[in-house]
């Protein structure tokens, strides 16, 4: 029998449950960076059965549910108190959904109206105790808020001039606890962003954006490069990532030795 290679192992609900609490944790950390910067903030965070429903804002790509069955069978007076928490706040409600959470989960949501929207890759791989045999090839920085905020909206929306909220969702993640933000610098500008978050031994690999103009050098490979050295210093056992299905992150990540553990279902309230 061929031995397991040292950066591989296989997904389970464990493995799972430990990944998206730690996501969880992020939701609340997201919200409370939101009341940090604003005064007139209404972020907050509901905690229902160790799932987490996140309020930033109405228009907020952080304002979402994470961990929802992971801890056994969700009632449905305990969706239901979700469902109202998004109802005072005029938002709508989007469930990011493990497949390994409790098997009755996606009958309730069938049940209550939510369908499937989206499919988002959870990868993973274990962070060895030995040194990674690379040097990142360009130059890593970490940027003012403002700078790498503008960055991060622009790498995601392909767009000169973001909108506000995709600048202000950078703004919030560069605020976060448990949040380092990364840039990559060519000819004394900014072209890449990305983050490291850690929660407990639990890195994850987040807020990858690099400018259109710029892609194809490189940047995101050294940004990979970096974190995994970052959280091997930091001791963390576990480095994560969430990609789009068969995107070139996903290739660009499974390169450097992670593999997809699951893939989560987004699920939207419908009427």
């Amino acid at each position: 029998m061929t031995p397991t290679p040292p950066t591989f192992f296989y997904a389970n609900l464990g493995l799972a449950r430990r990944i998206e609490l730690s996501c969880a944790l992020s939701a609340e950390a997201h919200a409370a960076a939101h009341r940090e910067l604003y005064t007139d903030s209404a972020a907050c965070c509901l905690v229902v059965n160790g799932a987490r429903a996140s309020f930033v804002t109405v228009e907020s790509p952080l304002t979402h549910v994470l961990n929802l069955g992971m801890n056994g069978v969700v009632e449905e007076d305990e969706l239901y108190e979700i469902e109202q928490f998004y109802k005072h706040r005029a938002a709508q409600i989007f469930i990011e959904l493990c497949p390994l959470a409790d098997a009755e989960t996606v009958a309730l949501l069938n049940q209550r109206n939510f369908q499937p929207f989206q499919f988002e890759n959870v990868l993973a791989r274990p962070i060895p105790a030995e040194l990674f045999p690379f040097v990142p090839g360009l130059p890593i920085v970490e940027p003012a808020r403002e700078l790498w905020s503008n960055v991060l909206g622009q790498g995601f929306t392909e767009m000169e001039n973001p909108s506000e909220e995709a600048i202000d969702s950078g703004r919030i993640l560069h605020q976060a606890k448990g949040i380092q933000p990364y840039g990559v610098e060519m000819d004394g500008h900014l072209i890449a962003a990305a983050a490291l978050e850690i929660r407990g031994d639990i890195a994850t690999f987040c807020a990858d954006a690099t400018l259109r103009q710029s892609r194809g050098r490189g940047a995101q490979t050294a940004l990979i490069q970096h974190r995994l050295l970052e959280a091997q210093k930091q001791g963390c056992e576990i480095a994560t990532a969430m990609t789009a299905p068969g995107s070139l992150s996903q290739q660009n990540y499974e390169r450097h030795g992670f593999r997809v553990m699951y893939t989560r279902t987004n699920f939207s309230k419908i009427g």
